[in-house]
């Protein structure tokens, strides 16, 4: 047998090794032969069998980093649970390629990173629930959540240290309404302009923290914003900017230092809030046509001139309300709408403590019916005597002459004080009747800030966000079930039995049907409002 010179002979083992080798370095990687990643992990619970997966929980203490990407789940899942590990990073279409899939759960991690369509939505029609709880930092890059999400999805974040929302990650295309998010217990939210840029049924803040708000963080196309318990030192420009005339925004406790020009804007149904407090409100720093405004039992330190520029069709109503110091002309801006027969609906400001009124501070648009009771207003010292001179101080009128209907009230809530000695001998001064040129539509123009909130607001009905063949308001088509809503706002959606979901069938509601909804007939969002 020939021997060739140069080459020492090789092992007949060698081969074998190397085969051993290379399944070796496929289960460490998490993949042998072939299988899904987490089926490979020895932290990763596969039930029943990674063919058949069902459940998939993966409980890692001494891992220090996942990645998780498409492919790396069994496609059959229906519930996958992510937890305690150190760093977890969602890559591109994680839940691709998952069509069974109904809760994904992250939690009790130091650190989630979801990256550009790491959140992306394909077939997955059964999605009810996502959690990411009890994290210590949370980063949702641009475009994060992407695809097409689903009515009666929910997605919720609670219990974050730090959250950070990059500009337009959450940017999906939905179907009809959208999914609802909620921020539960987040210490420090940092939410980049735009960053919650898609549809949303609803989007629900509670016990949240914010430095700054930026333009259009949120509102957009929402049907229905709630903040609990949140505190938000700087709110710039358009940080609430609503382009869906059916929607509401509700505030509860909520603390905001600084209320610059034109921080609430746009077209909304409803604005409700009670239990709040408010520092600085700049001048159209609430810019808005709504339908209806209630203020309740709130404070205000500081509204300064045209605070409030608003056009109100239906109602507008503060009750129990104190304001520290009130500008000049703070209410001028506001403008009511007209009943049937033209007459104008009512601007009513009952319980109001006024510590410091400007001289004017207490003047109203001419053309507005105007209902004042039990007016708390701090006196002048020395006082303005008679009453007269001194309504007329407060609310911009003549030294003579006749009072508004709105300036009328103001003098009779202010002699109920009795500060003036002078009022014994003094003639009470004739009211007027309300001027001809308000026979016409009471007009109001929003401000236009740095570009026309009309041009906004057109543009938001041809959003890309929604499907829909005709992007009218009148024709578009909601999915809401008032049970899935219930579940969306307060449910623990972990446990849903896939049978029970099979049963829920989707209702398309025509405008007036998601106006009922939205607006009290449900019993579902808004149990807490007061009636009037």
């Amino acid at each position: 047998m020939g021997v060739f010179r140069g080459e020492p002979p090789r092992p007949r083992w060698l081969p074998r090794l190397l085969m051993i080798s290379l399944v070796l370095i496929g289960a460490v990687q998490g993949r042998p032969s072939g299988q899904p990643a987490v089926c490979g992990r020895s932290c990763c619970s596969v039930m029943p069998s990674c063919e058949d997966a069902y459940r998939v929980t993966c409980d890692c203490p001494d891992l220090d980093k996942m990645v998780l990407r498409r492919g790396d789940i069994p496609s059959t899942a229906q519930r996958v649970a992510i937890r305690n590990t150190r760093h977890v990073i969602l890559k591109e279409d994680t839940i691709g390629g998952l069509p069974f899939l109904v809760n994904f759960t992250v939690s009790d991690v130091d650190q989630l990173e979801i990256r550009r369509d790491g959140m992306a939505s394909h077939n997955q029609t059964r999605l009810r629930s996502v959690l990411f709880q009890n994290i210590q930092s949370l980063q949702a890059q641009s475009h994060s959540f992407t695809g097409i999400w689903q009515t009666e999805t929910a997605v919720r974040m609670q219990l974050i240290k730090e959250l950070h929302v990059m500009s337009n990650a959450f940017s999906y295309q939905a179907i009809e309404t959208g999914p609802s998010v909620s921020l539960q217990n987040v210490h420090r939210l940092n939410l980049e302009s735009s960053g919650f840029s898609a549809p949303m049924f609803g989007m629900y803040l509670t016990n949240v923290t914010m430095d700054e708000c930026q333009k259009e963080s949120f509102g957009g196309n929402t049907y229905v914003t709630e903040w609990n318990n949140v505190a938000i030192t700087d709110m710039h420009a358009k940080c609430f900017h609503s382009l869906k005339h059916v929607g509401s925004l509700n505030l509860n406790s909520v603390q905001i230092a600084t209320i610059r020009r034109g921080a609430f804007s746009g077209d909304i149904r409803s604005l409700f809030v009670q239990n709040s407090h408010f520092g600085t409100i700049e001048k159209s720093g609430i810019n808005m046509r709504v339908s209806n405004m209630d203020v309740y039992k709130s404070t205000i330190d500081e509204l300064k001139s045209e605070g409030i520029n608003m056009f109100a069709k239906e109602w507008f109503k503060m009750k129990t309300i104190r304001i520290n110091h009130l500008r000049k002309n703070a209410f001028l801006g506001v403008k009511m709408g007209k009943d049937n027969v033209g007459i104008s609906r009512i601007l009513k400001l009952h319980k109001v403590e006024i510590i410091e009124a400007e001289n004017g501070s207490l003047t109203f648009s001419t053309c507005n019916e105007v209902d004042l009771r039990d007016l708390d207003l701090t006196a002048p010292l020395p006082p303005i005597c008679p009453t007269d001179r001194w309504t007329r101080s407060l609310s911009a009128g003549g030294a003579g002459g006749r009072l508004s209907q709105a300036q009328y009230q103001l003098f009779f809530q202010l002699l109920d004080r009795r500060w003036c000695a002078e009022d014994g001998w003094t003639e009470f001064p004739d009211s007027a009747e309300r001027p001809s040129s308000c026979q016409e539509a009471n007009e109001w123009t929003p401000d236009s800030l740095e570009e026309d909130l009309d041009d906004d607001t057109a543009a938001g009905q041809t959003s890309q966000g929604t499907f829909s063949e005709d992007s009218s308001e009148e024709e578009n088509y909601a999915a809401v079930d008032a049970r899935s809503v219930d579940s969306q706002v307060s449910g623990d959606l972990a446990d849903l039995d896939l049978g029970e979901l099979e049963k829920v069938e989707r209702v398309k509601v025509d405008r007036k049907k998601l106006e009922d909804l939205l607006y009290g007939k449900s019993g579902v969002l808004f149990s807490y409002r007061d009636t009037h």
